[in-house]
């Protein structure tokens, strides 16, 4: 209803326009259903997304264990012509044997990585440093292997990567870092 005054129109509203302001408070039951639909969809992508990270995170923490071999391994060639066969040449430990058994090696108990050791030459590779992921270690890479490989080539050494080849221990390739690809083939 419109009122003229002595300082213009004014508009007063009826009762029943105030009652119908003061009912909607709050969000309805299909509004929150529909923002837990959607919470849901999200966690459904997210979470598997987040393992992979944590099984590569947890993988790159076996290869920055493996680099101080990397450089014992580099030394010990410039050294003597030839890599060393075991822990103990390099003066490492090489108190843990493997699981799946093979040279012994220095053991990580508190870490993702239970094993790391320096392997004898085979096939193609002069030098290998194996690496095993412990039982700490996301389900997806847990005692699973991987192992790094020197070629002395062309005068320098050359390191490759890849996942080991023996049944059930084998890392998935998305696990491994961007830079870890086997150059021999």
């Amino acid at each position: 209803m419109l009122i003229e005054g002595a300082f213009g129109p004014f508009l007063i509203e009826n009762q029943e326009n105030e009652k119908m302001k003061g009912t909607q408070r709050g969000f309805t039951l299909i509004e929150l259903m529909i923002v837990v639909a959607i919470i849901g969809v999200l966690a459904s992508i997210a979470i598997p997304q987040y393992q992979n990270y944590t099984a590569r995170a947890q993988m790159s923490e076996a290869f920055s264990l493996a680099a101080e071999y990397k450089t014992a391994m580099s030394e010990f060639y410039a050294i003597n012509g030839r890599f060393p066969n075991d822990n103990a040449e390099v003066g490492f430990d090489a108190n843990v044997t493997p699981s799946g058994g093979g040279t012994n090696g220095a053991g990580y108990s508190d870490a993702y990585v239970s094993y790391i050791g320096i392997w004898p030459p085979s096939g193609n590779y002069e030098g290998r440093v194996v690496m095993q992921m412990g039982d700490n270690a996301n389900t997806a890479i847990q005692n699973r292997w991987v192992v790094m490989e020197a070629d002395p080539s062309e005068g320098a050494i050359i390191w490759s990567c890849r996942s080991t080849t023996g049944q059930n221990n084998a890392v998935e390739e998305k696990y491994l870092p961007g830079s870890c690809r086997d150059q021999k083939g």
